[in-house]
């Protein structure tokens, strides 16, 4: 019976009525332990099976919280009813799964102390609720307050749960020894901090004479040894085979029942050796066996001597071998083995190999760390961890891997490997950049030495580290001459070379390196790139800037890759991407779509994360959507800031910088952009945000009355991008000599147009065209300025920038034509459709099925459905096809 809880069963009562009604729900308890979050799931659990719901019910275990994958194994087990080998891991198969049951009637799932559960495990829980929408499912979660540390469930409704009030404490002590006095009971609920598990537990604690008030309270209690050793009395009294089956019990982690039983029938017991535990109140017994509160098994499992904890290790390994369960088979035959096991080793090694080409890489991580443990000599142990780092990097479990080899092997090649292998955050540290040089001087293989120096110039160029760029820009030119290292360098090292030149303003050379990078790449196709890879891959093209066309077909191949991997951390870089060539094309509402789809999948992908909120803010801005642009910057300026990608920051400064500009603050414009005229660092030449935020100061300088500065500006960047082939390059260039007032603007004007018309970017070809008839107009030559400035409105009009179309019908009134009025947005009274329903009805429009639609963006089939019958209602249509011609004008698609 719980007491003092009725505004939390509350709240609980309304995620399960949500649930029961079609819609899904998310709660997450948190609270200090012993605090009675999971009695609150007790009586959630036993309110949702009277009212009909499948139940599933899953812990977290301290003792597994570094194994990649392990609670969310066992909770798609639970889902789908299928054995450890069977189940697919990972945060699509947990949705699948959790619609799936959803199908047959309202689900509720209760996680408990989630705050064990692995990176993997969590970050896939994250992404499963905050994706359910139309889904009869409710998903109720507990954890201790370190949760609020991680972002994985930021997002998710929360329910603090405090100590209980003094009368419900006292109440809670009386249950359990009901004749302590009410002033006793209060000292003691006060001295236990009302915390309800604290309160059960103190009768046994405590003397009767304490209780009963005939003796003082001595304070402060000793509770936490004394609360913790509670969970494993009774042990000690257990018969041998008992102990034996107990200790079995806690060492298996699979949730599935014929395991265990399996493994007790493979030393002659059975479950019902275990009926003096239950009778002792340590386990409940089913079809299985669960442990009255996770701290009884992990007080058993600890309780046990080494030789009773690897015999059952031994007993598990014996089952999940006969089972080709091999990811459990390896860590229980490691548990149960003492030293080295070269052979195991060598076979877990092969496996690692295996499951990294068709299973999750948490899980063959996991499988090679194992053979690590294992190996019998150093060599082997530090090969096969530094497999294990690069498995499954940018994740806590991969880092730690990562710097036990950095920190412990004196192979150059493996610490080299080991770096690499660092997420975006720690490679981009001072510490990597430090042992990226220190490997750098040392003897290495070909291809680890060029992945070294293309990494390592990748972090000078994020840092703004001119110096150490120059240094490794000639060393890496000295060595492509030489014909070294290796037979010649790779694409991947060209790119990073024709990106160093770049950064120096040596655009002629930088063309020389990206044309050979991207000649060397193009027979590998997006099929034949390492995925690893594929984003470099996939913006060559764009970095040489020479071919908008080729670009355009590489990102459009990288993406469908990406989408067919279905994993989140691809489906955002498809998204990021896909939302870049959406918005150079004028397709405003398909690149906003793109990138809010990229966000909602939640902070998983570092800065690919951030890139999609700086994409977005970049629409935004341009549309004068201050509110918009701030939310999307916060994202940008969080993620950046934990990455430690300094230089991420000009994207900032260029959008609040657009922003002035759109809204015709020229003040607030100039002194965000002023920021940029001391930033080294041009990174992709033209379509760098340094570059474009130039551009703006200029236009800015020349609206503020500063044609001096303008032109001093315009000069540098003309500087800058001296060399350049990249057409909207030339084209920005020749735009500020014209703004700015250089000699024969109407020159330059012209020129600009030429080279836009041979690129991309309509908005930047259409701002052109307004400057142009702006100065035309000033020029006394009103009839050329209304040929421009139609041309500019109906562009700004077609991709709903309202400021810079007020600003073209302002121009065209002063060039004496009357403008027509504001284009309307799409849908039926202006309604419009959110960010979800547009990439719903984009992917529609497209020609996918809801299932289809459902798997590219993460959905459940039913979301699609609730998504789709909104859609149908705002834009005033019944069918697909009616979607696909109502979205024509719309700016999402073509």
């Amino acid at each position: 019976m719980l007491v003092g809880r009725e505004d939390e069963r509350d709240r609980l009562r309304d995620v399960l009525d949500r649930a029961a009604s079609g819609r899904a729900g998310a709660l997450l308890l948190i609270g200090e332990p012993g605090i009675g979050k999971t009695s609150l799931l007790d009586a959630a659990e036993a309110d949702a099976e009277a009212s009909g719901f499948t139940v599933v019910r899953t812990t977290a275990l301290q003792a597994e919280s570094g194994i990649n994958g392990s609670g969310l194994s066992s909770l798609t087990m639970a889902l789908t009813g299928r054995v450890a080998g069977d189940v697919d891991v990972g945060p699509w198969p947990l949705l699948q799964a959790l619609a799936g049951v959803a199908e047959s009637g309202p689900l509720a799932v209760f996680v408990d102390d989630v705050h064990w559960l692995d990176d993997v495990s969590l970050t896939s829980l994250g992404f499963a609720v905050r994706r359910l929408l139309a889904d009869p499912v409710a998903v109720v979660m507990a954890a201790r307050p370190e949760i609020d540390r991680r972002p994985e469930l930021v997002d998710v409704p929360r329910l603090w749960v405090g100590p209980l009030a003094d009368d419900d404490a006292v109440a809670v002590l009386a249950l359990a020894s009901p004749s302590t006095p009410p002033d006793v009971a209060l000292g003691i609920a006060h001295a236990l901090g009302n915390v309800p598990l604290a309160l059960v537990e103190a009768p046994d604690l405590l003397a009767a004479d304490v209780l009963a008030g005939r003796v003082p309270l001595d304070l402060p209690i000793p509770v936490g040894p004394s609360v913790r050793e509670r969970y494993a009395r009774g042990v000690a009294d257990l018969e041998p085979d008992v102990r034996r089956a107990l200790v079995l019990a806690a060492a298996d982690d699979s949730d599935d029942p014929t395991v265990l039983v399996a493994a007790l029938g493979r030393r002659g017991l059975g479950l019902d050796t275990l009926l003096p535990a239950e009778a002792a109140g340590l386990v409940v017994l089913g079809p299985g066996v669960a442990f009255r509160h996770p701290l009884v098994r992990s007080a058993v499992h600890a309780d046990a001597t080494a030789d009773e904890r690897r015999e059952a290790h031994r007993v598990l390994a014996e089952e999940y071998h006969d089972r080709g369960d091999l990811s459990r088979y390896a860590r229980h035959a490691s548990d149960a083995t003492v030293g080295a096991d070269p052979v195991l080793a060598e076979a877990l090694e092969r496996e690692a190999g295996i499951l990294a080409g068709s299973s999750s890489g948490a899980l063959a991580a996991s499988v090679a760390e194992r053979a690590a443990t294992l190996s019998a000599t150093p060599a082997d142990r530090w090969r096969r961890l530094t497999l294990a780092a690069e498995l499954y990097p940018a994740t806590e479990a991969g880092a730690r891997r990562a710097w036990q080899v950095i920190e412990g092997a004196d192979d150059a090649d493996l610490v080299a490997r080991a770096v690499l292998a660092l997420s975006d955050q720690d490679i981009y540290s001072e510490r990597a950049a430090v042992l990226l040089d220190d490997v750098l001087d040392r003897p290495l293989s070909p291809d680890v030495e060029q992945r070294a120096l293309a990494s390592r110039i990748w972090s000078a160029l994020q840092e703004d580290d001119l110096p150490t760029l120059r240094r490794l820009a000639d060393r890496t030119f000295d060595r492509a001459a030489d014909g070294a290292p290796g037979a010649g360098p790779s694409w991947r090292l060209c790119f990073a070379i024709g990106s160093a030149y770049t950064s120096r303003g040596e655009h002629r050379e930088a063309a020389t390196w990206l044309r050979r990078a991207r000649d060397l790449s193009d027979p590998l196709g997006a099929e034949g790139v390492p995925v690893g890879d594929l984003f470099d891959w996939a913006t060559v093209t764009g970095w040489l800037g020479e071919d908008p066309m080729a670009h355009r077909a590489r990102i459009s191949a990288a993406c469908r890759r990406w989408r067919r991997i279905a994993d989140p951390l691809s489906v955002i870089a498809a998204e990021v991407l896909s939302s870049e060539m959406a918005r150079r094309d004028g397709l405003w509402e398909r690149a906003v779509a793109h990138a809010e789809a990229g966000l909602s999948l939640g902070p998983i992908a570092g800065t690919l994360y951030g890139s999609a909120g700086h994409r977005l803010a970049a629409v935004t801005a341009a549309r004068g959507e201050r509110e918009r642009t701030d939310r999307a910057i916060r994202e940008t300026e969080r993620v950046f800031e934990l990455s430690g990608m300094r230089s991420e920051r000009h994207w900032v400064d260029y959008t609040y910088g657009l922003l002035g500009l759109t809204l015709g603050d020229l003040d607030a414009a100039m002194t965000r952009l002023e920021r940029l005229r001391g930033a080294r660092l041009l990174g992709r030449g033209a379509r760098d945000a340094v570059a474009n935020g130039l551009a703006l100061l200029v236009e800015a300088y020349a609206g503020a009355g500063r044609p001096s500065d303008a032109r001093e500006v315009a000069r540098e960047l003309g500087d800058w991008l001296d060399g350049i082939v990249d057409r909207y390059g030339l084209a920005l260039v020749h735009r500020v000599h014209a703004v700015a007032g250089g000699d024969d603007p109407e020159v330059h004007f012209r020129a600009a147009l030429a080279e836009h018309d041979r690129s991309d970017e309509p908005f930047e070809a259409a701002r052109t065209r307004l400057l142009y008839g702006e100065w035309l107009r000033r020029s006394r030559q009103p009839s050329a300025a209304r040929e421009h400035l139609r041309a500019a409105l109906e562009a700004f009009d077609a991709v709903r920038a309202g400021p810079w179309a007020e600003r073209a019908r302002r121009e065209l009134a002063a060039a004496g034509e009357s403008p027509r009025g504001t284009v309307p947005p799409p849908g039926p009274a202006g309604e419009e459709l959110t960010a979800q329903e547009l990439r719903v009805a984009m992917a529609v429009a497209d020609g996918m099925s809801n299932a289809e639609v459902a798997a590219a963006l993460f959905l459940s089939v039913k979301t699609v459905e609730f998504h789709l019958t909104r859609v149908y209602r705002k834009l005033g249509v019944r069918s697909r096809g009616g979607v696909a011609r109502a979205l024509s004008g719309s700016g999402a698609v073509a």
